[in-house]
């Protein structure tokens, strides 16, 4: 990346700018969903935990008043729930990887037809477009590897508030 800076610092510029800018899109337009997301999978992992308790607790109540049809539905309900929310976090997790290399290919076509357009020579475009596709190469997964640190963190933002506050009351209460 640096050789690529010394290079053709304006090729560089317009690279960094278009996979950081990609980058905080992505982010950008996911983040209220993930938050959500990330509120419901607590809300449906607090209810599975519920029906499971409560169907063990009551068995054989269930089992005399024939109910269980009712508790297995109800804790159906809750896995589908949970299951869409975690479907919901895999593909934001994976999405912005597929975006910045679909980024990083038009950024690449784009640099040669401006290069080509200014007239440089093919030799001075080859190189230029080698140095930007190993500085892609060499980028990308950490981007990517960001990118998906941070949804993993705005996922589980609800639940690490959930945990603070409840130990926030537990310090007032002593």
């Amino acid at each position: 990346l640096m050789l690529l800076f010394v290079a053709e610092p304006a090729v560089s510029r317009f690279a960094c700018a278009l996979l950081g800018g990609s980058a905080l899109l992505v982010m950008k337009t996911i983040r209220q969903r993930l938050h959500r997301y990330g509120e419901d999978i607590q809300h449906y992992r607090g209810k599975m935990l519920q029906a499971v308790h409560e169907s063990l607790i009551s068995v054989k109540v269930i089992k005399v008043l024939g109910r269980e049809e009712y508790f297995i539905n109800s804790f159906a309900n809750q896995v589908n729930g949970y299951v869409e929310a975690n479907r919901f976090r895999q593909i934001a997790t994976e999405m912005p990887r597929l975006i910045l290399a679909l980024v990083a290919h038009c950024g690449i076509l784009g640099v040669a037809a401006v290069l080509t357009a200014q007239g440089k020579p093919p030799v001075s475009i080859t190189v230029t477009l080698s140095l930007l596709s190993v500085a892609l190469v060499r980028t990308i997964p950490s981007v990517n590897r960001i990118t998906a640190a941070l949804a993993t963190l705005r996922y589980g933002d609800f639940a690490l508030r959930t945990i603070s506050k409840d130990l926030s009351e537990l310090e007032v209460g002593d």
